[in-house]
């Protein structure tokens, strides 16, 4: 209800004058009688914004930087390239993973493409001996799967935001064994072990989840 500032009563609000005083009070109720509550602007949103450009800014001067020095030194062999896929790396860590406040399977799965991306370039720009292809890519996959379902399990996380992932996942796992078999990889057991871990976690969804892996499924492809 109204109250009047200079009597300091309460008035009906049938009323839009103080009985006491004959002060209009229907404005100085109609400012503070707010229907809604007051928006605040997102300060973090300008905050993230500004360390965008702060990171951009370091990164291109750091970039420049490795490049003109390596022109200058150069000895045949273009070494910056390994600094750039870190700093882009680092620049994905910060800008997807940390910053940003996105779907934890995302997250994972992002993160298991590119550093499957900065693995192979760094074997590839080092005389391709394929432990990228035989070790590295094979167990990222497979943490990536089990992270998934850890983050599941400990989060409040909705089945059809994790079901989509889960199923990317399960696809790529079977990845490694098909670059196996046409002469990317030259190690069978790590690259059957990425794939047979894809196979016991849609076998465990079947068992465990099979109605809603099975209507979420029918959702994703239209069966």
């Amino acid at each position: 209800m109204p109250k009047c500032k200079n009597c300091h009563i309460t008035i009906d609000d049938s009323t839009d004058t103080c009985p006491l005083c004959w002060h209009r009070i229907k404005d100085h109720y109609s400012e503070k009688a707010k229907p809604y509550p007051t928006y605040k602007k997102d300060v973090p949103i300008k905050r993230r914004i500004k360390n965008y450009r702060i990171f951009s800014f370091i990164s291109i001067c750091i970039v420049s930087l490795v490049l003109l020095v390596n022109i200058l030194t150069w000895q045949g062999k273009l070494w910056s390239l390994y600094v750039i896929a870190g700093l882009g790396y680092a620049w994905l860590l910060v800008a997807h993973t940390i910053l940003q406040r996105r779907h934890v399977g995302l997250k994972i799965l992002v993160q298991l493409i590119a550093v499957s991306a900065i693995i192979i370039m760094i074997d590839q720009l080092s005389g391709w001996h394929r432990w990228s292809t035989n070790y590295v890519i094979p167990f990222l996959i497979i943490g990536s799967a089990i992270s998934i379902n850890i983050a599941v399990s400990t989060t409040e996380m909705r089945w059809p935001d994790y079901s989509i992932y889960q199923i990317i996942i399960m696809v790529v796992g079977l990845v490694p064994l098909i670059v196996y078999l046409f002469g990317g990889a030259t190690v069978l057991w790590t690259n059957v072990a990425a794939a047979f871990v894809s196979f016991v976690i849609f076998i465990a969804l079947m068992i465990f989840k099979d109605k809603k892996f099975k209507q979420e499924l029918k959702k994703r492809f239209h069966t």
